[in-house]
């Protein structure tokens, strides 16, 4: 884990795709965005975690590959949107 500035997902050229997610109202969500990054399917335990107060991003070989941007719904913290390169295959569910 590094803490500082997260930086923007970087594809090399590549198409990034970008996921907006909406919740039922009183969703109840995560209490610490570290451990729910590093749950997600396709981080490696390699892998880098960047995090913001409300950011995370996941570098692989020194590369940003995923972005994280999460809220505070009132009952923990909520993924908000993702960010990431085609060839990530980091999933958050």
């Amino acid at each position: 884990m590094a803490v500082g500035a997260a930086p923007p997902v970087d594809c090399g050229g590549a198409v990034v795709s970008t996921a907006i997610i909406d919740y039922a109202a009183n969703a109840e969500g995560v209490p610490d965005i570290l451990v729910a990054t590093q749950g997600f399917v396709g981080v490696l335990p390699t892998d880098t975690i960047v995090v913001e107060p409300t950011a995370t991003v996941v570098v692989r070989g020194g590369r940003p590959i995923w972005r994280g941007d999460w809220f505070d719904g009132g009952r923990g913290y909520l993924l908000n949107t993702a960010m990431a390169c085609p060839d990530a295959g980091i999933r958050s569910h």
